[in-house]
């Protein structure tokens, strides 16, 4: 049944944009492995375009043949359309999938952008940030767009539209609260999205068995894991393909060990990653170092930095080896945790505390930003996210329980450095401290919080 389901990409208008660029050239779309970089591509294609060409080069591995000696980009299309027998017009798209396969088609972009640029050429691959390091890309010649999992805001808009509407049309930072009707049905569709996460085909699985089921969200839940389950196999077998000079069981240590760690801070803000104990006979930061930089450039973990000062340029009071990492995906983590289905499902606001709901917003910013992420850390303070709003630093506190309490932390922060703006995502509706200039909004919210309004 999950297949009848479509689901709606806020990407889709970024891809429109690129179309009607007059000066177009060839895009490439990054992301994690299914996060539905080829799905958004070709339904994009069939909407836009008199025709979609779809080369895969896992599915088929002689396309490689014709990127073999010159890569002129008339005489690839004329090798292509003989080897997928079909014809090949300036007015279709040519789709280049799994393009880290073949080094050479990610270098005949450049040619392709040079000699041909009416052509309209998008390539997608799951490890394109490990063939950036060991390949010489077309650097300006070409343009990047990361897609990611659904975010909390595509999910509710495949969900419920109507209350992803009413939220999107609303002002972030307003002292007026939110509509409490729409507060309520946003908590109750955020508390699901922690329990499915943003990976497509999960996301249509559960929505799908909830419709079958009348609304049985333990079933669509349970449902849901199985695809997690499978997804986390062929995310494991990638380690062991793509790794090359590193040790795929080295990966694998430090890919479980981001999960567990998250998952020991139940109650409390997460710890800086610790590095004793995750590789046998090894210590240190250099022995996760490879490993953990690898899962970084294939979009499976987001690090976050964190700064011993709240000054620009934030990132110079950084250290390599002191930061917290985060899952992808807040699904895939807690099936690596096996966190079971009726702890996630409980109306509780506890549910919202802690790592699930840090790793959340570490999600939410990462989409927005598409970089690693920062956080700030003095003597026994801390915050766990700090962002650049209008050119200023505008700290970012997740104490995502639905009671009112006040934050030592943030009000050492305030008091050492007086920030224009200052946000605390938590449980509670949406409300205004003019005396700290803290605007306190929905946890929800958190994928918002980089607008200007």
């Amino acid at each position: 049944m999950a297949h009848m389901i479509s689901l709606k990409r806020h990407i889709a208008s970024d891809l429109h944009r690129w179309k009607t660029k007059e000066q177009r050239l060839p895009l490439i779309l990054w992301g994690a492995r299914q996060v539905g970089k080829s799905t958004s591509i070709e339904a994009f294609g069939r909407s836009s375009f008199t025709k979609v060409h779809v080369f895969n080069f896992q599915k088929m591995p002689s396309l490689k043949a014709a990127f073999e000696g010159d890569l002129q980009p008339q005489q690839i299309l004329r090798k292509l359309s003989v080897l997928a027998n079909t014809s090949i017009e300036r007015a279709d798209l040519l789709f280049f999938d799994e393009i880290q396969d073949c080094p050479e088609a990610v270098t005949s972009l450049k040619y392709f952008s040079e000699d041909l640029a009416e052509q309209a050429v998008v390539a997608a691959g799951s490890h394109l940030g490990l063939l950036r390091n060991e390949s010489a890309f077309p650097v300006g010649k070409v343009e990047f767009l990361a897609l990611h999992p659904l975010t909390y805001f595509e999910f509710l808009d495949n969900m419920e539209p109507q209350t992803h509407d009413f939220l999107n049309g609303q002002p972030l930072l307003s002292e007026t609260p939110v509509e409490e009707f729409y507060h309520q049905r946003a908590l109750h569709w955020f508390r699901l999205y922690l329990s499915v996460g943003g990976l497509p085909e999960a996301v249509k699985v559960f929505a799908s068995t909830l419709k079958a089921t009348q609304g049985n969200e333990h079933a669509a839940v349970s449902a849901s894991r199985q695809v997690h389950e499978r997804l986390i196999e062929g995310y494991r077998a990638d380690f062991s393909k793509y790794s090359g000079v590193l040790n795929a069981n080295h990966i694998l240590r430090v890919f479980d060990s981001v999960a567990l760690q998250l998952g020991q801070a139940l109650d409390e803000s997460v710890s800086k990653f610790k590095f004793s104990r995750i590789i046998p006979k090894k210590k240190g930061f250099e022995s996760i170092e490879g490993p953990l930089s690898w899962l970084e450039r294939s979009r499976l973990v987001i690090k976050t930095h964190i700064s011993n000062r709240f000054e620009q340029p934030i990132k110079a009071f950084t250290q390599q080896n002191y930061f917290k990492a985060y899952l992808f995906d807040v699904g895939i983590l807690n099936v690596l945790l096996g966190t079971p289905v009726e702890n996630l499902l409980l109306a509780s606001p506890g549910i919202f505390k802690g790592f699930l709901a840090e790793n959340f917003v570490a999600q939410e910013l990462f989409a927005s930003l598409d970089q690693p992420l920062t956080g700030w850390s003095e003597g026994d303070s801390e915050i766990e996210f700090v962002v650049s709003r209008d050119g200023h630093l505008c700290p970012l506190e997740v104490k995502a329980s639905s009671r009112a309490r006040r934050s030592k932390s943030l009000d050492a922060l305030i008091a050492r450095y007086h920030p224009k703006l200052s946000i605390k995502l938590t449980g509670q509706n949406r409300s205004f401290s003019s005396n700290q200039k803290v605007f306190t909004l929905p946890i929800y919210l958190a994928g918002r919080a980089l607008r200007h309004s």
